[in-house]
């Protein structure tokens, strides 16, 4: 994962290491309805055969969040926000020799990009007003429920504070958000 982060990565799948963490022996039978471990099945026989518990994969995600912590540690940053794009911390270790690594150029991908007027590496927008809106109102309900002297401060000093804000969008997240609304309008539009 802390690679991952300092190639560019702002997000991170563990779909397959959490399956297994529960109990997947990856028979690549979830198709079938035939899996052996009662993972991917709605058959109640395979099912009882099942051993995971949610704790398995809770345990996992922890173990995973602190290893992380200690290479963000070693490296100096406080969140993997930080660490995003930092491909000046990198360095491709020498091929053992290998005939197939023989030649492998890794400049391209340890190259800082160009950025303009200390534009950030990571995909950030400024958040509208409905996402404003939406993080006073978590805010407020946040600080009704704990007390927090943060969510205070911050609601206390909000014009000012909104300006903070910045909204985090993948690339990939947004053509997949704007193809949704984009089906939608055409959905609708077919019904009227």
């Amino acid at each position: 994962m802390a690679i991952a982060a300092l190639l560019g990565a702002e997000e991170f799948g563990f779909a397959t290491a959490a399956l297994v963490s529960s109990g997947c022996v990856m028979m690549r039978k979830c198709h079938l309805d035939t899996c052996p471990v009662g993972v991917a099945t709605q058959n109640p026989e395979l099912r009882k055969r099942f051993p995971g518990k949610p704790e398995h994969v809770v345990n996992f995600m922890l173990f995973v969040a602190e290893e992380l912590r200690e290479i963000m540690a070693q490296l100096g940053f406080r969140t993997v926000a930080e660490m995003v794009g930092r491909v000046d911390l990198l360095e491709a270790r020498a091929a053992v020799g290998h005939w197939k690594a023989r030649g492998v150029d890794f400049s391209s991908v340890f190259r800082q990009p160009v950025r303009k007027n200390d534009s950030p590496l990571r995909c950030v927008e400024t958040p509208d007003e409905k996402d404003l809106t939406s993080i006073k109102e978590l805010l407020g309900r946040h600080l009704e429920y704990t007390g927090s002297t943060p969510a205070g401060d911050i609601l206390a000093a909000w014009p000012r504070a909104a300006l903070q804000f910045v909204k985090v969008m993948p690339k990939d997240l947004k053509r997949a958000l704007q193809a949704d609304c984009r089906a939608k309008v055409l959905q609708v539009a077919a019904a009227g």
